[in-house]
Order: structure tokens, then sequence, then C-alpha cells
């Protein structure tokens, strides 16, 4: 039999979760966009995260950051198998540690915790997402979560802890560590640096501009250094705005809007084309 040594993350205590997220306040999260386009308030952090086994030492930093990247972009489609404070079969859970069985098959990766934002948390069935995004920075394909609310009368989330497992069978193959997908054969990926500058209230800075982009084409096309550039600008006149963007033959086109972000929304798209459109070449 194998022993996972773990504690158990149902007696972790409300308040000191409540503590871990309480006061960090939220900062804008615009690589997440919801299907109407509009920038998503959701947003969640890793608390806590152990891995099993060797080399788990120090795992935490590493998957936080690889998990805070994968809330910056919509949640991989991959099978994963979320278990709702339930062991799967030949798992059990004795005396503060995690036994698999030696004909089960499973392994242990990990133990966590993920906590919501009060001011946006999120309904127990709107929570799936994150499990997925979390299963594939830690090449997971099994979670076992037990939900904690904000309080008996608040049924939002305050935050998740669980274990996470690797089922190896022909039913469920390893989930893949989340990456871009490659690009299509003769399409090489278009490298740029970037040169936008928007003044008006309410815009994207320039680094949130560009993460938008490179959230949306799944990979960061921007390169301090590259010989081609992408010149964007977005300017208020009066109630309108207006943005202009060097194309790749040299030519400029100004888009209008009554708002910064439908201008921005305009811009991005024109600008994805330019870096992904099937005659993309130069961009300056």
């Amino acid at each position: 039999m194998k022993v996972i040594s773990a504690r158990w993350l149902a007696c972790v205590v409300l308040v000191a979760a409540v503590a871990s997220c309480a006061g960090l306040g939220r900062k804008s999260n615009f690589y997440s966009v919801n299907p109407d386009g509009s920038t998503s308030k959701k947003y969640s952090r890793v608390n806590e995260y152990t891995s099993y086994g060797q080399g788990g030492l120090g795992s935490q930093t590493k998957i936080a950051a690889a998990y805070e990247d994968a809330q910056h972009a919509p949640a991989p489609v991959i099978p994963v198998e979320i278990l709702n404070a339930t062991l799967p079969a030949g798992v059990t859970f004795e005396h503060g540690a995690v036994n698999i069985a030696k004909d089960a098959p499973y392994e242990g990766v990990g133990r966590f915790e993920l906590g919501y934002w009060l001011s946006s948390a999120p309904l127990e069935t709107e929570i799936e997402e994150d499990l997925k995004r979390l299963a594939s920075v830690t090449n997971a394909n099994v979670v076992v979560v037990e939900v904690t609310r904000v309080s008996h009368a608040d049924p939002h989330v305050n935050f998740v802890s669980g274990i996470l497992l690797r089922r190896h069978d022909a039913r469920s193959e390893p989930a893949p560590i989340a990456k871009a997908e490659p690009p299509a054969p003769g399409k090489p990926r278009v490298k740029a640096r970037l040169l936008y500058e928007a003044k008006a209230r309410g815009c994207l800075t320039a680094t949130e501009f560009a993460d938008e982009v490179s959230a949306r084409l799944g990979y960061s096309p921007w390169v301090d250094s590259s010989s081609d550039s992408l010149h964007a600008e977005i300017v208020q006149q009066g109630s309108k705005y207006r943005a202009t963007v060097q194309l790749a033959d040299g030519a400029s086109k100004e888009l209008t809007g009554v708002t910064c972000k439908t201008v921005t929304e305009a811009l991005i798209s024109v600008v994805l084309v330019q870096l992904d459109g099937p005659s993309t070449r130069r961009l300056d």
C-alpha cells in the first residue's frame, strides 16, 4: 500500500482562510474575458499547495504562479474527474494520511486550498473551471474537493480544499499541463515590439493591452528587441474615442466608438488579424 502523508484540509479553520483573502483587495484581471467580451471579475488564488512525493518541497511558489497564469486564460478543455467530498475506490484517508491501495490506478499529486475574494465569491456551481485550471498546472486528472461557504446564510464559496490525484488507465489519461496550441504548419508565430499609448480615462494600460492580446492569441507575441513593431494609439475626442493602428502594408486604420472599451475591443480584433492572419508578414 502506498502511503502519502497529508493533513486533511477539512480541518482548516474558516477564520484563517478569511484572513488569507481579506484585505488583499482585487486587482483587475484583464486576461479573463466573459462570453460577451467584457472583463471577468472572477479571480482566485492558491492559498496553499503541497506536492506529494520526492521533489515536492517548495512547490507552492511554482504552482501558485502557474495557477495565476492559468486564471488569465479560458479554462483548459481536459478530462478531469471532480469528486465532491468523496474519495475514489482504492483511496482512503486514515489517521492524517492518504492511502492508495496497490491495485488502485492512482498516484497522489498534492493537496491544495484555493481562496476567493469575498467581494466576488462564486457559487459552488461556478468553481469547476478553476478546478480544471489547477488540475492542468499540476498534471492531475482527479480532484477531490471540499467546499467551505462564506456562512450558513451565504452560499457563496469562501475557499475550497482537497487533494489532487493522477489516474493511470485507458479510461482517463493524465491531464497535460496547460499550454498554448502549437502554430499551424507553415504559419510561424509573429513577434513584434508593441508601441501602444492610450491617455484617455478608462482605457487599458500598455501592459494590460499586451496581456489581453496575448491571452486571445494563446501566446505572447511581444519582443522588445524585435525589428517589427505594432503601433496603436487611443485618444478621446469630445464625447467619442478614436483608435489608430498601423497595418502590415504600411497603411493606417482608424476606429471610433462612444466608449474606450468599445474602441479597445475593435482595436484588439484588428491587432489579432495582423498578428495571426493568413497574410501576416511585417508590422512596421
